[in-house]
């Protein structure tokens, strides 16, 4: 199969709102990237911070995680629904419980882990609304009453505010406490390589803990991802969510980890064999906590998992 890769690089930019249009076109999303960047920066991740990963902790993580496209287009409608006002949504990294816990083990969400894949990676999906600061500034809101996990390729929706709900932060808390203190070692050494202390400051690393996404990518008519999913002429079958890493050295964002998405079909898109290339400035990408200049966004203040911080 091939595989159109794209990354969602949106940024904080002022609240928009955009309306579906039918159309059905074989256009590329505008968020798509070339082949070569997507497999870098894929790469990078499996090649580099996973391995380490496993060396530092000695657990190896899952590289991706694959969805069937009615699922995906189902979890985007929820996500940019327009009738809620959504300005886009935020996919927060988590970790599963360590086993397959039981209906006796309590507030486990054993009913929402994918079998097999205990003590991994998962992704909480979570629509937001824009809001401002008292400066002003733009933030994102988490809608916490319509959080979205994906099992075994059947999506479920969470009210994070529900007794049954409070999985949700013991995933992301597991996520900040297992395997974040691993990445930011190993992401000190890796921006920091070479730096002497009397002649260059260090930089402390600290790795991504959720991605912010404008709604108005996936949202967009012809040339938005839910439309080119939903287009019988691309012979969409599934999407990948890719684990990767930023490839450029000396920036606010090198070696954070991000997400690239997949989209994968059985016939070639609309280039044949050429691999699609629309850039976007990393600049405008929420990569977490901190966010890279000039954006002024904070993502602990926009949103509010976990619950139990």
């Amino acid at each position: 199969m091939k595989a159109l890769l794209l990354l969602f690089l949106l940024g904080c930019y002022e609240c928009t709102f955009s309306q579906d249009t039918p159309p059905c076109s074989r256009k590329p999303p505008v968020s798509a990237i070339s082949h070569g960047k997507s497999k870098r920066r894929i790469n990078k991740y499996k090649d580099l911070k996973n391995i380490r990963l496993d060396s530092l902790s000695g657990k190896k993580e899952i590289d991706s995680i694959v969805y069937s496209s009615d699922v995906f287009v189902n979890l985007l409608q929820h996500l940019t629904d327009p009738a809620k006002d959504y300005d886009g949504f935020r996919v927060y990294i988590a970790t599963y419980p360590n086993t397959q816990a039981g209906p006796n083990v309590p507030d486990s969400g054993y009913d929402h882990i994918t079998y097999g894949h205990q003590d991994c990676f998962t992704l909480i999906y979570v629509p937001t609304t824009c809001g401002l600061t008292p400066a002003r500034d733009t933030i994102h809101i988490d809608d916490l009453h319509s959080c979205y996990v994906i099992k075994d390729n059947t999506l479920d929706s969470i009210d994070a505010y529900s007794p049954g709900g409070a999985f949700l932060s013991q995933w992301i808390q597991k996520y900040r406490s297992r395997r974040m203190p691993f990445f930011a070692m190993d992401g000190n050494g890796y921006v920091n390589k070479g730096a002497l202390s009397f002649t260059h400051q260090q930089r402390l690393f600290r790795e991504t803990e959720s991605i912010w996404y404008k709604g108005s990518e996936a949202r967009n008519g012809t040339n938005g991802v839910l439309d080119y999913i939903r287009c019988s002429e691309n012979h969409v079958v599934a999407v990948s969510a890719n684990f990767a890493g930023y490839l450029l050295k000396g920036k606010p964002w090198s070696y954070k980890l991000t997400l690239v998405f997949g989209i994968q079909s059985t016939t070639n898109n609309l280039y044949g064999n050429k691999e699609l290339f629309v850039s976007y400035s990393v600049q405008n990408s929420d990569t977490g906590k901190p966010c890279p200049p000039p954006n002024p966004c904070n993502t602990t203040v926009g949103s509010a998992l976990p619950l139990n911080q």
